[in-house]
């Protein structure tokens, strides 16, 4: 496979927007972002690929230096079934943190599942530190870690 172009996706990238809604589908479930959703995300804030060969091997969506101002927020990272374990997310993340920190983000936060381990490590590894855990409100026996990385 080709090296992976990291891509601002937008709203009219029809056939990106539907690889990205299966890789959705397939990391997580009935929390998948329809394809609509993602057109309001490419729209409203950030939605980022990589994409080898007119395949999207990885996505990430970003809530850009919003709430608070200089604090952005990492809202959802998967990277496809067959592409996973070959640095594609960290490639994606990495790109995603020159971006902001170009753009004057001073903060990246993120939740994550304590039992994402993988998730967790990469995180972790990427400079990320616990901050926190939270109760999602629509299913509160669900906790969540928060992480925060400094730009």
């Amino acid at each position: 496979m080709s090296v992976p172009e990291f891509k601002v996706v937008a709203t009219g990238d029809f056939k990106i927007l539907e690889q990205i809604e299966k890789i959705e589908l397939d990391a997580f479930n009935h929390d998948a972002l329809s394809i609509f959703n993602l057109g309001l995300f490419a729209r409203t804030s950030g939605l980022f690929a990589l994409v080898a060969e007119d395949n999207v091997v990885a996505h990430a969506l970003v809530n850009l230096c919003v709430s608070p101002p200089g604090r952005a927020l990492l809202f959802s990272v998967a990277v496809e079934k067959n592409s996973r374990r070959k640095g594609y997310g960290k490639n994606l993340l990495s790109q995603i943190i020159s971006r902001l920190e170009s753009a004057g983000c001073k903060e990246l936060e993120l939740t994550v599942s304590p039992e994402n381990s993988k998730a967790l490590n990469l995180y972790l590894g990427m400079g990320f530190m616990k901050t926190g855990k939270i109760r999602m409100t629509t299913n509160p026996d669900k906790i969540r870690l928060t992480l925060l990385r400094k730009l």
